[in-house]
């Protein structure tokens, strides 16, 4: 019951301030190499993704993508 009341709260927070800018909410629940992942993105005060899955599905990773954000190499 908490934490969907927190979830609640968050969503509204991040709904407002979507206005300035597009924001992303992402978790990672693991241990010991088993989880979850979720990602979600508010935009002009929407919420225009969210997506669910396992780590090797890529939601927090197709969050950054459809923000245009890229990897780069190091070394």
């Amino acid at each position: 019951m908490y934490w969907r009341e927190c979830q609640r709260r968050l969503d509204g927070m991040f709904k407002d301030r979507s206005a300035r800018g597009p924001i992303v909410h992402a978790t990672s629940d693991m241990h010991a190499g088993v989880g979850d992942q979720t990602a979600r993105i508010w935009q002009d005060g929407a919420l225009v993704f969210a997506q669910e899955g396992r780590p090797g599905s890529g939601p927090i990773s197709m969050a950054l993508q459809r923000l245009g954000v890229t990897g780069a190499r190091i070394g």
